[in-house]
């Protein structure tokens, strides 16, 4: 029976309870207008406000499609990027930018190789010892 689909089926109204009212509970209703009111139940504690400095904030978006490319270089034009791609290869900081991300990385990489991911963290009973159903 548990996890079968249900048929639901179209019955006739029945009604199950037919309660009568109460006419000693109806004469003790008092009927009053809607009003509104407010009920603090937490004590009210001082506050502080300081003027800080006041700071300019600008909002600024950038749409990227195709990289991070200089103006000058279109980026529809592949013959462009190629030849920006060349100088920039031959540039001083771009091997000792290329070196210096390639070794933090290596880090990220030694330290995730460094987790055992079937190794027992906890203590106690495993998931095929428990009882589900």
């Amino acid at each position: 029976e548990f996890g079968r689909t249900p048929e639901f089926q179209e019955y006739p109204a029945e009604v199950l309870v037919d309660i009568a009212p109460n006419t000693e509970v109806a004469q003790l209703w008092i009927k009053t207008d809607a009003y509104e009111t407010e009920v603090q139940c937490v004590p009210e504690l001082s506050e502080r406000s300081t003027n800080t400095e006041r700071r300019s904030l600008t909002s600024r978006g950038q749409l990227h499609v195709e990289g991070g490319w200089p103006k000058e270089i279109d980026v529809g034009e592949e013959e462009h990027k190629v030849r920006y791609r060349k100088k920039a290869e031959k540039e001083d900081w771009y091997v000792s930018s290329t070196k210096a991300l390639v070794a933090q990385a290596e880090v990220y990489i030694k330290q995730n190789n460094a987790v055992d991911i079937y190794e027992d963290y906890f203590v106690g009973p495993t998931p095929e010892d428990m009882d589900c159903n």
